[in-house]
């Protein structure tokens, strides 16, 4: 059997691929390349599959633009998308630190433009779902063996040549779990922090969902034995957000799966595995778990919870101060910082834990009107194939999960609003969900 490429978006879909597979990475070059602008978000090596596949993607005459903009819900989308990238522009002229480091603004604007197009090309161009999930299920295999390597050690393993942080249970300020007189060091990957690798995990086991219900029983099987070794690996990260977003995700998917009449291809099977994996993991750790949970007090997690609580309220004095335009993109953990310094707290100004308090603090209620309609639009547009029974809605209901567990996450964290990398997570599955046939 012959098999026919399409010589005109395979650049395009290189890139999209080549794209999620970075995405676990937090790797910074070691120099500027191509005269790019000294800003922060420059630096990383995921911007260069993802220029790549914009640039492929115009250069090739947008493939796949024609049949995107004919449904209203997925070109609303894009507008109200590109539409957060020109307001955090704007903002840049009235940002909080404009006068004295433009720079800040700008390299936000410029980070969620990047995700913005990203997103646009693949919406248009992308590859079948079921690339996106393999590239995914990858991922997630290869986060966990790296995982389970450093919690083994309780330190790095040594491949700070791709990003890895040096990491031990002595260092300050690394992630650490304390239990009585037991501190455990929590699993970074390659990433900058335990939640942030447990969200990538959290989108790669449910991808996983697709091959875990798939008919054919070899697909099955290898499933059942990546979830015991990735999902005992995502515990071990003690996300508490993540934790939660998992079960959201998995009880919106399993609706979908019985639509789909998929749900009686071992899901059952896979429930059970879970729930094993599960109930040995609490028995084994339980005291790290109910310190996790805040029994008995412990300082990391009282300054956690407490440091989380203050931000919230100090992004809620932000918005009433300047409720129409905030305080610019980029720019909330600088205007935290001097409301701190003044009030002297003694903490340094960070982004809030709470994405749309993120958005309403930085871009005003302008911005947190764009933001909601891109995630509404998007959300409709998939729910919309779905609800057509395509060739594809298992794998558009997988990735739809992915984006609402990243969303829950959203709730109490900042990360898929502020780091480029789980930006192009949670906008990039949307992207690939909603491509048309």
């Amino acid at each position: 059997m012959s098999i026919k490429i399409n010589w005109r978006t395979l650049p395009t879909h290189i890139g999209i691929v080549a794209t999620f597979l970075a995405i676990p990475l937090w790797l910074r070059l070691p120099a500027l390349p191509f005269g790019f602008a000294p800003l922060y978000v420059s630096g990383f090596m995921l911007v260069l599959p993802l220029l790549f596949t914009i640039i492929s993607w115009f250069l090739s005459g947008m493939p796949g633009w024609a049949r995107f903009k004919a449904s209203d819900i997925r070109a609303g989308w894009a507008v109200a998308l590109l539409g957060i990238a020109l307001w955090m522009y704007g903002s840049s002229g009235w940002a909080f630190m404009a006068g004295r480091d433009p720079s800040i603004a700008l390299s936000a604007t410029v980070q969620f433009g990047l995700v913005a197009l990203l997103a646009l090309a693949t919406a248009c161009a992308a590859p079948p779902p079921g690339v996106i999930i393999a590239a995914l299920i990858f991922g997630l295999v290869w986060n966990s063996a790296l995982a389970g390597a450093q919690v083994a050690l309780q330190s790095s393993v040594g491949l700070t040549a791709l990003g890895e942080f040096p990491l031990n249970i002595t260092q300050a300020g690394v992630g650490l779990l304390q239990a009585g007189d037991v501190r455990w060091l929590r699993p970074y990957g390659l990433l900058s922090h335990p939640n942030v690798l447990a969200g990538f995990m959290v989108v790669g086991l449910l991808a996983l969902t697709d091959w875990l219900t798939s008919p054919r029983g070899r697909v099955h099987w290898l499933a059942l034995l990546i979830l015991i070794g990735t999902l005992w690996a995502f515990l071990l990260t003690f996300s508490r957000g993540s934790y939660l977003a998992l079960a959201v995700g998995a009880v919106f998917l399993l609706p979908l799966l019985w639509r789909a009449k998929r749900a009686q291809h071992g899901l059952g099977t896979a429930l059970l595995v879970a729930v094993m994996v599960g109930v040995s993991f609490f028995i084994l750790y339980r005291p790290l778990l109910l310190a996790r949970a805040g029994v008995g007090a412990e300082d990391i997690e009282v300054f956690s919870v407490g440091e989380r609580a203050l931000l919230l309220q100090t992004a809620a004095r932000a918005i009433s101060e300047s409720p129409i335009l905030g305080v610019g993109a980029g720019s909330f953990p600088w205007r935290a910082s001097y409301y701190f310094f003044f009030d002297d707290v003694p903490i340094r100004g960070n982004n809030v834990h709470h994405v749309l308090m993120s958005v309403w603090a930085e871009l005003g209620i302008v911005g947190l009107g764009l933001f909601v309609a891109a995630t509404v639009l998007g959300v409709e547009a998939v729910f919309k194939h779905i609800r057509a029974n395509d060739s594809a809605s298992t794998e558009r209901g997988v990735l739809l999960a992915g984006f609402i567990a990243l969303g829950i996450i959203g709730l109490v964290d900042h990360y898929p609003y502020s780091m480029i990398q789980m930006q192009t997570l949670w906008w990039g599955i949307l992207a690939v969900a909603m491509r048309p046939t």
